[in-house]
């Protein structure tokens, strides 16, 4: 009986248990939702407020020649914006209405970009978000551009290009002007927005909210793809190792895409292990595990001994591409390459762990960082890390700010490499 009764009331104890865990749970879901609507209320406030603050000054009057009338004088100078308003994510001012909102909030009444010191809006938010769809032609610093989605150069993104195709980009101080003439737009044909596209909108249990079309459809991919990004950047370091690691795991080696991808490989493999050596010193010195910095050393230069490992040049005179002015005498290698693997570890304090035994995910994070973030910044897949993989299928930045989504990467990536490394380890 007493044996009974004491298992019965250690099941129930256990059972309640477990309910309360369950209820503590569900009680923190219940408090991250409540404390994200309260973020998105906050925001909508601020910009709100800011609206109102160029709204308020939006018009000042002064008297024209002898006449006792007034005029419009355009908007005044120097309107304070609510505190808070540099901490707005791209994304809440990419759900206003371009044409109202956005281009009084980031253009000055002389026409020059100001973001007011929200970093998220000056990296994301462009030229083609601040005018409506009836604006086809616009100067950036005497630039004439045309409006254009061209998934060739810059993915979803409505933006304005040249004659050539060249993205125009605002990162504050351009000057914008609508004041353009007949002859100026010779030359450029027709607008380059891809008018069958469609999107999906889904909610987040992927149930498909509508279908839009033309631009509004880039326009909506673009805005989805601002807010994963933006997500991503709240993740602390686990979660960031969590899911790039659950992306490097499940990668395949895949060379169909690269020309003579295989004998690529082979000979790839074979000077990195004709070169160990060099490879474990700088290991020993950096804590960065050898593989990782031969891969690297792969993409910058094909495993050339008389380059920089910061960006292949050659050694023996300063750098001229970034980073720029970096000094090695010829044959200063192994001290180049200490030098460019710690500026990225202390670039990110977050890359301080990395050590011989770090995870495939970890260095696929340390390798993006050390090409750039462009193409997380577009949310696609780096060909730095992926090229050479079934992670990877086309898109390549050609030049500096210059992408084109047709472009197939044809050197082997940093996580190819690794892999096929560790098959042979």
């Amino acid at each position: 009986m007493f044996r009974g009764g004491g298992i019965e009331n250690k099941e129930a104890t256990s059972t309640n248990t477990e309910q309360n865990k369950s209820s503590e749970k569900l009680t923190e879901k219940q408090t991250k939702k409540l404390d994200k609507q309260q973020k998105i209320r906050v925001n909508d406030e601020i910009i709100n407020k800011a609206i109102e603050a160029v709204e308020g000054a939006a018009i000042s009057f002064g008297y024209v020649g002898s006449e006792e009338s007034m005029l419009s004088t355009g908007r005044a100078e120097g309107i304070d914006f609510p505190e808070g308003f540099e901490g707005i994510p791209a994304s809440a001012f990419l759900k206003r209405s371009p044409a109202t909102v956005l281009y009084s909030l980031f253009v000055d009444s002389n026409g020059v970009v100001n973001f007011h010191g929200n970093s998220s809006a000056k990296m994301r938010i462009g030229a083609g978000d601040i005018f409506g769809s009836d604006q086809e032609f616009i100067k950036i610093n005497g630039v004439v551009g045309q409006r254009s989605i061209d998934p060739k150069f810059h993915g979803s993104k409505v933006g304005y290009v040249t004659k050539k195709g060249k993205y125009l980009p605002i990162t504050g101080g351009e000057t914008i002007s609508t004041d353009v003439s007949g002859e100026e737009k010779v030359g450029f044909g027709t607008t380059a927005i891809m008018k069958t596209e469609s999107y999906e909108r889904k909610d987040k249990d992927g149930t498909v909210i509508d279908t839009l079309y033309g631009e509004a459809a880039y326009q909506a991919q673009f805005l989805d793809e601002v807010g994963d990004v933006e997500e991503y950047e709240k993740l602390d370091w686990e979660e960031k190792v969590q899911k790039s690691d659950e992306k490097a795991l499940n990668a395949k080696v895949d060379l169909s895409r690269l020309s003579g991808g295989n004998e690529k490989m082979g000979r790839t493999i074979g000077r990195i292990l004709a070169h160990k050596d060099e490879y474990l010193y700088i290991q020993a010195e950096t804590g960065v595990p050898w593989m990782l910095v031969a891969a690297i050393h792969t993409r910058e230069s094909s495993n050339k001994f008389n380059t920089y490992l910061h960006n292949g040049e050659l050694l023996g005179k300063p750098t001229t591409l970034v980073p720029k002015g970096i000094f090695f005498e010829k044959g200063q290698w192994k001290e180049a390459a200490v030098d460019a693997i710690q500026r990225i570890k202390s670039s990110n304090n977050e890359f301080s762990s990395l050590n011989p035994n770090s995870s495939l995910g970890e260095m696929a994070l340390f390798a993006e960082s050390y090409n750039g973030l462009g193409y997380r910044n577009r949310d696609l897949p780096s060909p730095y890390v992926y090229s050479g993989t079934d992670r990877y299928t086309k898109g390549k930045y050609v030049a500096d700010g210059v992408f084109d989504g047709s472009v197939v990467d044809q050197q082997l990536g940093v996580m190819p490499i690794i892999l096929a490394l560790r098959g042979y380890e």
